[in-house]
């Protein structure tokens, strides 16, 4: 009894231990099984997808992101440091899950097959080389994915030209190629003017494929570009030419002679100064100027041509004109008296220093000659006015090393008058800048009359953004088309002069639909001038759903959400604008420069055989008429005689004509010194295999030599002139080589003969059949020796 109790003790103090043990162990095991399945998910969180995605969600989050946050796109050291350590986690993640089996080991295991890279010792395509994966065609340009986008660009009306490239990354190789010239073109002036605006159609993504539908593209994995001007679309057919001759340059200029061909109008405008001495820049600046273009700049003609026709195309209320650089020298240093004096960054004055000089008031005219007065007054005044220092006042000199189009537009824009009285510093968003303003969300002020000064409070609330939303301003008097739009869609109501500073005149635009307009109603509570930033915070998120609900669902609240207003044409196209300054005659010359691109290499393409028709027609065949009528009579003579009975002697005897039937050849046999002949007469390789007795009944062949364009034929032991030819003829290998072949192929010796040409080669023992049958198919190996006179015999 007592021995029973001892055990039962003992068992129950076992039972206890290892409980104990147990939940000591648990939070390891469940760590561990965390850990696990952490592990399991963690190259789906590095490319931003579920657990599970299939293989179509995980490409298109890989190219969703190298696009995004390629190393080349960033500016600074850290940043490139920063994507490179991201785009390396992304590369290793794609590198497993694209791969089905190396997925599924990953699925089971969690296991990342292969070595972390060393990031600081690799640059991004290297990066991508190393993951065996090609690198994506990235670029500055955004890329178009939604029509709504595109119907924007097409329902544009103003100075810009849009210019969109159709490209893939995987399935186009000239589109790799392309992209320096594509690139290179939107680092010029006109891009940062705003006046060219770049973007990129992937034609392999889901969101492309409707858009090349709305543009009728079909595409044929090449690149292709077009250009959008006013709604209407045109076609660069040059690239073909391009690439074909493999010229960076030559794309480059086809790609840049295309856009500029829209802007050669304002481009001669700007060279229509002839200035052969100093008196034309003063007439140039003495005369009468209008009120919608006040200001006049001049630039050297040293600048690049695109400078000046962006800041002309950017700045409507601005006569730009590039002039000689040493009379413009002259004008500013000895008719003005002022100095051009620029220091580079070592404190040293620049020889060369780039200028632009900008009037913001006409020069005023000579002194007439006043030769008999008796008013000492007056004679003095006037040649007080005619001194150089009167004469040049309101004209500013701005002057670097290096003349950009960012410099000058800055220093132009310092100098501009005001639009609008009261509304310095105020965007107005008018067909040149409305598509900067409102790309995304914006917020604009509607104002009746601009002719006097604004509510200044409504208008310091105005020059600030709020969230992501942009602000501007129209003035509906200038914008007739628009109003008249507005007002039948219930959006704006003129009513008085007072109505330019009513909080009700705000509306707003969510996502880049400009066919949508929202009232901020709820701004209409209070006065003008009782309205702050955060009134209008508020009505804004409340538009974009952010503002927090009202919790007893009031009517109130009901009437404060923005009222959406459709309207029957996007704004953009609504907007007074006089269209891209482009000439009747300009317009036809590039339609006739299209039609020329696109039919030049058609012709080129034809020429050959149209000339070739010719020599045949009217040079080698100029007798077939009289030799076909002599034909067609004989046989008519022929018919007539077999007719009565009549047939010749030749005629009856003749034989058929006996034709010979080649019988096709096997693939594999034994060598037949008959195959030399059939040989000479085929194309293809003769191979002639060497085998030892100690690899007797095997052929070590690989599957390729039993395919086209390969013949076998196995040398017997009576066939000791070939063996004894192909050793000799065997090239030299190094020591141990052939050691490294498979231990089937060490004891083969193989020759290939070039049929028909009938050159030979004998294989390397350095080399695998494999490889060399490989190496005579892509030409890197070609059979060059002659054979011996005795190979023919039979």
């Amino acid at each position: 009894m007592r021995s029973l109790t001892t055990r039962r003790c003992v068992a129950l103090g076992l039972l206890g231990l290892l409980l104990v043990i147990c939940l000591r162990h648990e939070p390891a095991g469940v760590t561990a099984l965390v850990a696990t399945s952490t592990r399991h998910t963690a190259l789906y969180k590095d490319l931003g997808v579920a657990a599970g995605a299939s293989k179509e969600e995980i490409k298109k989050a890989f190219r969703a992101f190298t696009r995004q946050h390629h190393p080349d796109l960033k500016e600074t050291f850290q940043e490139k440091e920063d994507a490179k350590a991201a785009m390396a986690k992304v590369l290793r993640a794609y590198e497993v899950l694209s791969d089905d089996k190396k997925k599924a080991a990953y699925d089971e295991s969690g296991i990342i097959p292969g070595e972390a890279p060393n990031l600081e010792e690799m640059t991004a395509n290297e990066l991508f080389e190393y993951y065996h994966q090609s690198s994506p065609i990235f670029s500055k340009s955004p890329t178009l994915k939604s029509l709504t986008q595109l119907r924007r660009l097409q329902e544009f009306r103003g100075g810009r030209v849009f210019l969109i490239q159709v490209y893939d990354d995987t399935q186009c190789k000239n589109c790799r190629y392309y992209s320096a010239a594509w690139e290179m073109l939107y680092q010029s002036s006109l891009v940062e003017a705003g006046v060219l605006e770049m973007y990129r159609i992937d034609a392999l993504s889901e969101e492309g494929s409707p858009l090349l539908a709305h543009l009728g593209i079909r595409y044929r994995k090449e690149p292709y570009v077009l250009a959008i001007v006013d709604g209407e679309a045109w076609t660069l057919y040059s690239i073909a030419e391009a690439m074909k001759q493999r010229n960076h340059n030559r794309a480059f200029h086809s790609l840049l002679e295309f856009v500029m061909s829209f802007f050669y109008d304002v481009f001669q405008q700007t060279r229509s100064l002839e200035v052969t001495q100093l008196e034309d820049i003063l007439t140039f600046l003495r005369a009468p100027r209008s009120v919608k273009q006040p200001l006049r700049a001049l630039l050297p003609t040293i600048n690049a041509e695109s400078i000046p026709v962006a800041l002309q195309m950017r700045y409507n209320q601005v006569e730009v004109r590039s002039v000689p650089r040493e009379f413009l020298l002259e004008f500013v240093e000895e008719y003005c008296e002022m100095e051009i004096g620029v220091k580079d960054r070592f404190g040293e004055s620049v020889p060369m220093a780039e200028f632009i000089v900008v009037s913001t008031e006409a020069l005023p005219m000579p002194p007439k000659d006043v030769t008999e007065t008796s008013d000492t007054a007056a004679l003095e005044a006037e040649t007080e006015a005619s001194t150089p220092q009167k004469s040049c006042r309101l004209v500013h000199i701005g002057a670097a090393v290096a003349l950009t189009y960012r410099k000058a537009s800055r220093f132009m824009e310092d100098h501009l008058p005001e639009r609008h009285v009261g509304m310095k510093g105020l965007r107005y968003a008018g067909a040149t800048d409305f598509l900067q303003v409102c790309r995304d969300n914006c917020v604009v002020w509607m104002r009746e009359d601009c002719a006097e000064a604004p509510d200044a409070h409504v208008a310091a609330l105005m020059a600030n953004d709020y969230l992501s939303f942009k602000t501007g301003y129209w003035c509906m008097e200038e914008e007739r088309r628009l109003a008249e739009v507005l007002s039948k869609a219930g959006v704006w109501t003129a009513t008085s002069k007072s109505m330019a500073a009513s909080p009700s005149a705000l509306v707003a635009f969510v996502g880049g639909n400009d066919s949508v307009t929202y009232q901020l109603v709820s701004l209409q509570a209070k006065a003008p001038e009782e309205l702050t930033a955060q009134d209008i915070y508020t009505a804004l998120s409340t538009l974009v759903g952010n503002a927090e609900e009202s919790e007893d669902g009031s009517e109130a609240a009901r009437v404060a959400a923005p009222i959406p207003s459709h309207l029957p044409q996007p704004v953009a196209s609504l907007l007074a604008t006089d269209g891209f300054p482009i000439s009747r005659k300009q317009r036809l010359y590039i339609q006739a420069m299209t039609i020329y691109t696109f039919a030049a290499p058609l012709v080129s393409n034809s020429w050959p055989f149209f000339m070739m028709y010719l020599v045949h027609r009217f040079v080698l065949n100029r007798n077939k008429p009289e030799a076909e009528e002599e034909a067609r009579k004989k046989r008519e003579e022929s018919a007539a005689a077999a007719a009565n009975g009549v047939s010749s002697a030749n005629e009856a005897s003749a034989a058929p004509v006996r034709r010979r039937i080649r019988k096709p050849q096997p693939r594999v046999g034994p060598y037949n010194p008959r195959d030399m002949k059939w040989a000479k007469e085929e194309k293809g390789f003769l191979l002639l295999l060497v085998e030892d007795g100690l690899a007797a009944g095997a052929l070590p062949l690989p599957r390729l030599a039993l395919d086209e364009p390969f013949t076998v034929r196995v040398l017997g032991t009576g066939q000791g002139k070939w063996r004894q030819w192909i050793l000799e003829h065997k090239p030299a290998a190094p020591e141990g080589a052939a050691e490294k072949l498979p231990e089937a192929e060490r004891q083969i010796s193989l020759m290939a003969i070039r049929k028909t040409r009938m050159k030979a080669l004998v294989k390397s023992d350095a080399q695998t059949i494999d490889a060399f049958l490989r190496d005579l198919l892509d030409g890197t190996k070609n059979p060059s020796e002659e054979l011996p006179s005795w190979a023919y015999d039979e």
